[in-house]
């Protein structure tokens, strides 16, 4: 049975959504995979990266482990990760510097 958790505080932090669980199964999937992937990628190695990987996973695993703060898994499973969008754009530069230097070349 899903309960809605929104009608207190109390509720909020303790209280059990299946929506949430299912959720943090997909976070700490990911947060796993990805922290194995970023083993393996030279320019991913660095501890900033794998210490993201590993607290945002832990998160996850604590939220199904205990059934805490279920109702925040959309913040700290979809916003630690938001910000993917914006590093790629980034990055950009670095991964087709050809494409760039092409382009500045013809204006």
């Amino acid at each position: 049975t899903t309960t809605t958790t929104t009608s207190t505080p109390e509720e909020r932090l303790f209280g059990y959504s299946e929506r949430a669980n299912h959720q943090n199964v997909a976070i700490l999937c990911y947060q796993i995979w990805d922290f194995v992937a970023s083993c393996t990628i030279p320019e991913h190695r660095e501890p900033i990266f794998l210490i993201h990987h590993f607290l945002a996973g832990l998160t996850a695993y604590w939220s199904l482990q205990h059934q805490c703060m279920t109702y925040y898994s959309v913040y700290f499973g979809g916003c630690s990760e938001i910000s993917s969008i914006f590093l790629l754009w980034v990055n950009v530069d670095e991964m087709f510097p050809d494409y760039n230097n092409n382009n500045n070349n013809n204006n």
